[in-house]
């Protein structure tokens, strides 16, 4: 399921060019309650992380949180 809708060109190209990962069944609804759990896997995959911004509980600082757990290098970007 794509989520948020705007992203459906975007899933389109990735699924037609890479890899689209999951911990969840196919047609899982986008709850909020998932969200950590796949910002885990955006968290483990890569070498770091960029933060450019991100309010106290938000995703990205979940994400940041969790690279860090995962010895990633996490870098923020100053702005407002």
């Amino acid at each position: 399921m794509v989520y948020p809708k705007e992203n459906k060109k975007l899933f389109a190209e990735v699924e037609k060019h890479g890899a689209l990962v999951s911990e969840f069944p196919i047609g899982t609804h986008p709850a909020p309650e998932n969200f950590p759990v796949r910002n885990r896997i955006v968290a483990g995959m890569p070498l770091g992380v960029v933060v450019t911004q991100g309010a106290e509980h938000s995703g990205s600082l979940i994400t940041s949180r969790l690279a860090m757990e995962f010895g990633r290098e996490v870098f923020g970007v100053p702005g407002s």
